[in-house]
């Protein structure tokens, strides 16, 4: 089980991301597939730096700066197929 506190600022923010607690068969692909993993990866990256990041676990290369630019363009590409799913869905449910 990995629990991470982090202090930013004045304040305290404790994040806990337990990626042990999901199902074993969930666990290799919830690296990719899920947003809160690249999201939670960019925040740690913006709140504690290279070290506290972890996204190299995620993606496995050297390079922070593109590992930050794959998990935001992993959730820029989620974000448009929920928008683009929303809005058909919409459509159909007012089409007469």
């Amino acid at each position: 089980m990995s629990l991470v506190a982090t202090s930013a600022g004045s304040g305290v923010l404790a994040a806990a991301y337990v990626s042990s607690a999901a199902p074993g068969s969930t666990n290799p692909c919830a690296a990719y597939a899920l947003p809160w993993t690249h999201a939670l990866g960019i925040v740690r990256y913006a709140l504690m730096g290279d070290a506290g990041s972890r996204l190299s676990d995620i993606w496995g290369l050297h390079s922070v700066s593109s590992m930050v630019a794959l998990s935001f363009g992993v959730l820029l590409v989620m974000a448009c197929a929920a928008i683009y799913g929303a809005i058909r869905t919409f459509d159909r449910a007012t089409t007469v």
